[in-house]
C-alpha cells in the first residue's frame, strides 16, 4: 500500500481511558481514504495497556487493527510507518500492518 501523504503523530496524551494521538497538521478524511502516519513521539508507559485514539475531522476516534480490535499503546512503535484506511460510517481508522495482540518490534 502506497501513501501519498503521511501524518506525523507528534502529540501523545494519556488519559484515564485512552491514549490520544494528535497530528502535526489538521487531518481531514472521507470514507475509505487511505490513512498513513508515523508515531513521532513516544507513548509513555502509563498508556501501554490503553486503547489508542486519533484525531480526525476534529473528532477523537478509535484506532483498530486489521481485525477490528483496538490497538493498545504498547502495540505502536515510534518512527514506524502505519498504513490503513479511514471509515466514516462509525468513524474509525483501521491500520492494516499491526498484528493482532502482539507488540510491534
Amino acid at each position: 500500500m502506497a501513501c501519498n501523504y503521511f501524518h506525523c503523530a507528534n502529540s501523545v496524551t494519556v488519559g484515564a481511558d485512552a491514549v490520544v494521538l494528535a497530528f502535526s497538521t489538521t487531518v481531514s478524511a472521507t470514507d475509505r481514504d487511505r490513512f498513513c502516519f508515523r508515531l513521532c513521539d513516544t507513548i509513555p508507559a502509563a498508556g501501554a495497556n490503553l486503547p489508542v485514539q486519533v484525531t480526525v475531522n476534529g473528532a477523537t476516534i478509535p484506532l483498530w487493527n486489521k481485525y477490528g480490535n483496538p490497538i493498545l499503546g504498547s502495540q505502536l512503535q515510534r518512527g514506524k510507518k502505519y498504513v490503513g484506511y479511514y471509515g466514516a460510517t462509525t468513524p474509525h481508522v483501521i491500520v492494516s500492518n499491526t498484528p493482532m495482540g502482539y507488540t510491534v518490534y
